[in-house]
């Protein structure tokens, strides 16, 4: 069984707001899009997506955690339907 947790977009730099809450500045993210799996059956064919970032967003507790990064949604929504079929 494949465990993995998709992040998703990740927020480089927050929205700011006013004091009567308009937002003024649009949150920016991160290039890509990410999910973490967990090493127990990782399929070798990611091994060229994963990333070793300094801050992980989230990680698996009480599990070691790969870290990967996509293109896009599209990308990985590709591989992953790939990947639960087999």
């Amino acid at each position: 069984m494949i465990e993995y947790s998709e992040i998703g977009l990740i927020v480089d730099s927050p929205s700011e707001y006013t004091q009567e809450g308009v937002e003024i500045k649009p949150p920016t993210y991160l290039d890509g899009w990410f999910v973490n799996f967990t090493p127990v059956d990782f399929p070798e064919e990611l091994a060229k997506f994963q990333i070793f970032p300094s801050k992980p967003v989230r990680v698996f507790s009480g599990a070691p955690t790969v870290f990967l990064r996509f293109e896009d949604e599209a990308q990985w929504a590709s591989i992953r339907d790939n990947l639960l079929q087999d």
